[in-house]
Parts: structure tokens; C-alpha cells; sequence
């Protein structure tokens, strides 16, 4: 009994030693990584971003992000017709994550344009340092605009400079969008249009 139990045991170190010699050689490597400090290496990646939303801080009924913007002549016989008119419905919100020293624009087009119908359109948005929340590197418009005849190929600059920055997403958070819808100047016949207008940021841009 004595001598089985000796000779069972010296068949299973003899084994255990076997197998342990024939682990693939992948095992045997993380065998001995083991120590009181390791390492990793990690991959760090930061995306950048850049988006914009439209928003329509007085809908109406209908609802949508859409404005409605009328020249309605004049009120009373005999006085002066309406040449222009502005409205600051809209609110553009931003989001832009761009690297150190670079930079982003946005631009306005619209389609079709104006051209042949006897109004002009403008537009302007508020520097966006002007209110809160919004990140004050989100950078400086450029003023008035005119959109009458800037198709998407040749959209106009309406904010430059931005950088890292975020609106917000309260309904009044973004840049404040004014248009001003115009009869041109000697302009006799005036005809209505429907036109979408395209807001644009470009991606980044090396700083000057």
C-alpha cells in the first residue's frame, strides 16, 4: 500500500513538471510578467467638434425652426410704405472643440437668392461674448452681412476666431441671428421668396 501510494506520486510531479515544460510560449511569457510594478501603454486620443444647431425662440403655431419674415407696405393710405424690417427669432447654438492656437468660422448661403426680386437680406449675429452662458473664446462676429445674392458657393463670414466653446442648450443660449429683410433702393416691383438659409462651420484652421 505503502509503495503504490510513493509510486502514484512520483508519476504525477513527473506530469505536472510535462506540462508545465509544454505551455505554449505565450502563457509562459505572461507567467512572468508578474512583478511588484507593471506597465501599460495607453493610446490618447482627443476628438474634435464641430456642430451647430438652429432654434426658433418664437415658433408660433406651426412650430419648427423656421421664421417668417414680412414686408407689409404701409398701415394707412398716404403714408410711408415699410422698406425694411428685422427680425432676432433665431438662435444659433455651437459646440466647437478645436487644438491649441487653431481656429473655426462660420459662414451663411442661402438658396436661391434674392437676385430679381427687389428685396435684399441681411443678417447679423451677436458676439457671442454678449451673453451667457456661452464660452467667451466663441468667437467675434463680423457684423452686418449681406445675403441677398450669397449662394452657398459664395457664402459670406458672419463669426471668425472661435475656438474651444460651447452655447449651452437653454432656448435662449447661442448666438443671437437678426435678419433684416430690405426693399432695395428703386426698386418698383417687389416679389416674395422662399429661400433656406445654410449656416456652415468650417473645420480647423491653422491660426494666423
Amino acid at each position: 500500500m505503502t509503495y503504490t501510494m510513493k509510486k502514484s506520486t512520483t508519476v504525477l510531479s513527473i506530469a505536472l513538471l510535462i506540462g508545465f515544460i509544454t505551455l505554449p510560449f505565450e502563457a509562459f511569457a505572461q507567467l512572468g510578467e508578474s512583478a511588484s510594478a507593471v506597465t501599460q501603454d495607453l493610446s490618447l486620443q482627443v476628438d474634435g467638434s464641430a456642430l451647430l444647431a438652429v432654434y426658433n425662440t418664437n415658433p408660433g403655431e406651426g412650430g419648427g425652426t423656421g421664421v417668417s419674415i414680412s414686408l407689409s407696405g404701409a398701415s394707412v393710405a398716404g403714408a410711408e410704405v415699410e422698406t425694411t424690417i428685422s427680425n432676432s427669432d433665431t438662435r444659433l447654438r455651437i459646440s466647437s472643440l478645436v487644438e491649441s492656437g487653431n481656429k473655426r468660422r462660420i459662414t451663411a448661403g442661402i438658396n436661391p437668392t434674392l437676385a430679381g426680386t427687389g428685396t435684399q437680406l441681411f443678417v447679423t449675429l451677436a458676439n457671442p461674448g454678449d451673453f451667457s452662458p456661452t464660452a467667451t473664446n466663441g468667437g467675434t462676429s463680423t457684423g452686418e452681412q449681406e445675403l441677398t445674392t450669397a449662394a452657398l458657393t459664395s457664402a459670406v463670414d458672419v463669426i471668425d476666431d472661435i475656438t474651444t466653446c460651447w452655447s449651452g442648450t437653454d432656448p435662449d443660449n447661442g448666438y443671437v441671428v437678426t435678419y433684416r429683410y430690405a426693399k432695395q433702393d428703386g426698386a418698383t416691383t417687389l416679389v416674395s421668396r422662399d429661400i433656406v438659409v445654410t449656416y456652415t462651420i468650417t473645420a480647423e484652421e491653422a491660426a494666423d
